[in-house]
């Protein structure tokens, strides 16, 4: 699987951008790294990636926790659509999809997964 990025992004994400990245946190309240994306920040577009390296990993491709996923999605929409703002959701690579948006920030939750820990590193060095 290759990473996309839908052709009208740049003009809603660029190099000014401030990104709230959700992962495992998919939900509005008690969520920490959200918080302090908006404390701090005027604008933040909030973001949801697929990851094609855990997808791949997958044996089944209608496994249980897509599905979950894809509910929790549409619940975190459908509330963001309540503050007139939406959820931007796209599928890839997180590193080469970063590389390529080049935002001005991400604010995260940390995650502790191994794989996690080791893509979150390779973002932050990109953003250093």
């Amino acid at each position: 699987m290759k990473s996309t990025i839908p052709d009208t992004i740049d003009t809603l994400i660029t190099n000014e951008t401030v990104l709230f990245w959700f992962r495992r946190d998919l939900r509005l309240t008690d969520n920490a790294g959200l918080y302090y994306a908006l404390k701090e920040n005027k604008s933040v577009v909030a973001l949801f990636i697929f990851d094609t390296n855990i997808l791949s990993e997958l044996d089944d491709p209608c496994d249980r926790r897509l599905a979950f996923i894809h509910e929790a999605l549409e619940h975190l929409q459908h509330e963001l659509r309540k503050s007139n703002t939406s959820l931007v959701v796209l599928t890839g690579d997180p590193v080469t999809l970063f590389k390529k948006l080049k935002p001005k920030a991400v604010y995260i939750n940390h995650d502790y997964e191994p794989y996690a820990r080791k893509r979150d590193g390779e973002i932050e060095k990109f953003f250093k």
